[in-house]
């Protein structure tokens, strides 16, 4: 994992923040990632992550659909609470069952104002799903 920063390409690869534990997993580097607006790029195993990506959600309100990416595959478990998971080679992520269900209802597409509210944890799970190649934006 490697970090690019603003300061002349200064390339960081114990990523962390000061005072703090070197970050050791995908979903605690993308957190860093979206709270630290000096580091320009991001690096998880072949997917370079821009800064300028962060701008998904903006253009997500602004109406633009996102969608699965293609070879992703889905899997639901249930066992007293129905879960989904998003999976691609060794990573996963987990996504709002509501999501889900909301993207099948819509022919694979989800949009902003199919979400109903703003939870920052639904947020959250799509930011990482974009920035992990899980989704894409409709083209």
């Amino acid at each position: 994992m490697a970090v690019v920063l603003k300061t002349g390409g200064t390339t960081n690869t114990s990523l962390n923040g000061g005072g703090e534990p070197i970050i050791d997993n995908t979903e605690d580097s993308i957190n860093f990632f979206r709270h630290n607006e000096d580091v320009d790029f991001l690096l998880l195993g072949e997917r370079l992550i821009s800064r300028n990506e962060t701008t998904w959600l903006q253009n997500f309100k602004e109406g633009n659909k996102i969608r699965l990416s293609d070879g992703i595959l889905t899997n639901i478990f249930s066992k007293g609470k129905r879960y989904v998971f998003f999976i691609k080679g060794r990573l996963s992520v987990n996504i709002d069952v509501a999501v889900f269900d909301s993207i099948n209802k819509n022919d694979g597409y989800l949009t902003y104002s199919m979400l109903g509210g703003n939870d920052s944890t639904v947020i959250k799970s799509l930011f990482t799903a974009l920035m992990l190649g899980f989704m894409e934006f409709a083209r």
